[in-house]
Order: structure tokens, then C-alpha cells, then sequence
């Protein structure tokens, strides 16, 4: 789960400005894939200009280490009836005395020219602290994803994880760690309560880095 936009794997050209301040910018460009002569994206989709726009900070406020991003960021699906898609998102991390509050917001709407201009609506939220000291790291985060206009009748599909976990540090580069997982959703069809799902699990890693 996460608050970025879903457009990962899209072939672009990305700019990173140095860091002033604390302060940089990212700025990507899709390019228009449509055209037979031009390689199909990695996702399969055919899709046309998009852009994004991002501002992100680094730095510390007095004993307080601060890391903040905004961004924008807009497409276009042409293999999907020309669906537009914009999203705006933001997020904030604070840490002080192995202490670390994060959190982070985007808000996501896709026109369905299909349908004559309707529109798909989600939002998500998450936020999470940690706590190190030494060679242990424990911590908690929780997230809420909302959307709308998925069916016909009106109501919010709603999905939510819960993630209470912990990381020992067994030497230079030997990471163990356990989580334990809670989840559930909620479909926006009322007439369908077979959708509606929730379970938990657990998982254990180990992290080897040379």
C-alpha cells in the first residue's frame, strides 16, 4: 500500500534538480506511445502524454530531521477510451531521537469519457511510527484507501491495512525481521456482500546487504 501514483512502470524522461537548501524539484514526461512506430510501454498500456511535477524537501529544523514532497501528476489512457487521469499527493516524515512520525495523502480522479465525462474518485491515506534504538526497530502504520463510482449505485468502496512489525540488526548487513498484518475491505455494491473480505497474516524476512 502505498500513496504514490500508479504509473510506475511507463517509459518517461525524468529530471532531478540539484538539492538548494534542502529544497529539489523532479519533473517526468510521458510520451505519446500511440503511434505503431513506437515501443508499447512496459505495462502493456497505450498511453498518451502525461506529465508530473514534484518539490520535495530535506533538511533538519533545529534537533528534528524533516523530509516533505508535493507532486502532481497527469495522463492519459488511449487504450482506455481516452480516460484522463490527475492526482495530487503529499508527504511529510519527522525524526527526532529514534522517533520517526511519517505520513502521506493523494488524492486520485479518472474522467471516463466512455461515460460521457463521469468520473472515478479515490483517495488514500497512511501514517506510521517507528521507534530505533540500537539494533531494534519496531513500529506501527495504518492506511485507509477510498473510492467511488466504481458501480452504478452510489456508495465508498474502502480498504484498510494495519501493520505492526520489527526489525534486529544481527550484524553489518544481516537484517531480521516479523510482521504481523490486519486487512479489510468493503465493496461500494450494497448488493453484493460476497465482496466485502478482511484477514490477517504474518511474515518474517531476512535482509542480506553487501
Amino acid at each position: 500500500v502505498n500513496t504514490l501514483a500508479d504509473d510506475n512502470t511507463q517509459n518517461r524522461i525524468t529530471y532531478l534538480s540539484p538539492r538548494f537548501n534542502g529544497l529539489g524539484i523532479g519533473l517526468s514526461f510521458n510520451p505519446d506511445n500511440t503511434h505503431t512506430s513506437r515501443a508499447a510501454q512496459p505495462s502493456g498500456d497505450a498511453t498518451g502524454t502525461g506529465y508530473s511535477v514534484s518539490l520535495a524537501y530535506d533538511g533538519t529544523l533545529g534537533d528534528v530531521k524533516v523530509g516533505a514532497d508535493v507532486g502532481y501528476n497527469r495522463k492519459r489512457y488511449q487504450g482506455d477510451a481516452n480516460n484522463d487521469v490527475t492526482s495530487v499527493r503529499g508527504g511529510l516524515s519527522l525524526s527526532y531521537a529514534g522517533l520517526t512520525l511519517g505520513g502521506g495523502y493523494i488524492r486520485s480522479v479518472e474522467h471516463l469519457a466512455a461515460t460521457s465525462g463521469a468520473t472515478e474518485d479515490g483517495k488514500q491515506w497512511s501514517v506510521g511510527l517507528t521507534y530505533a534504538t540500537g539494533p531494534y526497530t519496531v513500529g506501527v502504520s495504518h492506511s485507509r484507501a477510498e473510492n467511488e463510482n466504481l458501480v452504478a449505485t452510489a456508495g465508498v468502496d474502502t480498504t484498510e491495512y494495519t501493520i505492526i512489525g520489527g526489525t534486529y540488526t544481527l550484524g553489518p548487513g544481516v537484517i531480521v525481521g516479523a510482521d504481523l498484518m490486519f486487512a479489510d475491505y468493503d465493496s461500494e455494491d450494497p448488493d453484493d456482500d460476497t465482496l466485502n473480505n478482511d484477514g490477517w497474516g504474518v511474515n518474517a524476512s531476512l535482509v542480506l546487504a553487501f
